[in-house]
């Protein structure tokens, strides 16, 4: 019974100061970058900013994606990989959906496997899966400069670059997972459909059978 649990709290803890020194080493700059790579994270440093700056320069990159997952998922009808003709979801619900992922909180109220295309789940879904959680750490890792009195909090354009070759996205690999298997069983298997209305809008949700009601 207490097994799980402790056996969580434990491995936790052994990994907790390896993978935090890991974490300063590379959010740090405290690595040699291969040529190529070295110039271009030199090409993003603007220079240090202070948390003003870094909160400007986050809520800029932030508004820069939110446009931009809200033209892939509008112009979903026109955009080639869309076997199935799938069509525009309700404007509310882009929106809805395009905030969820760019604040990382994975609110759906949608099928992505039935309601968004490949180009779609590709341009948009796996992107953001990525990027809404790198804003975060970039986020953590300045409020830790922070409470630690640095001079200035670093640069969040190059702390981003950093995350983005060095780190791992937390718990977004499990939806991908989930994903993918509901597409295997697709493949396997016939699926079901069931369809009713929402504030006028219709929404398809997929039925696994091995799921049953609990869906």
């Amino acid at each position: 019974m207490w097994l799980l649990p402790v056996s969580i709290i434990v491995f936790t803890i052994v990994i907790a100061v390896p993978l935090s020194r890991y974490m300063a080493t590379i959010m740090n700059g405290n690595y040699k970058a291969p040529r190529l790579l070295g110039w271009f994270e030199k090409r993003l440093d603007s220079g240090p900013q202070n948390w003003k700056q870094y909160t400007v320069a986050l809520l800029i990159f932030n508004t820069v994606l939110f446009v931009y997952g809200y033209i892939v998922l509008s112009l979903q009808p026109l955009m080639p990989l869309n076997p199935r003709g799938l069509g525009m979801l309700a404007p509310s619900t882009i929106f809805n959906t395009v905030i969820s992922f760019i604040t990382n909180t994975n609110i759906q109220h949608y099928s992505g496997d039935v309601a968004f295309s490949n180009f779609s789940q590709m341009f948009f879904c796996i992107a953001m899966f990525f990027l809404s959680a790198a804003v975060g750490l970039c986020a953590l890792t300045a409020i830790i400069r922070a409470l630690r009195s640095d001079a200035h909090l670093g640069n969040f354009f190059v702390d981003m670059w950093r995350v983005g070759r060095h780190a791992r996205t937390r718990d977004n690999g499990h939806n991908r997972q989930r994903a993918t298997e509901a597409a295997d069983h697709c493949r396997r298997s016939p699926c079901s459909f069931r369809t009713h209305e929402d504030d006028g809008h219709q929404r398809r949700w997929l039925l696994w059978h091995e799921l049953g009601p609990s869906v």
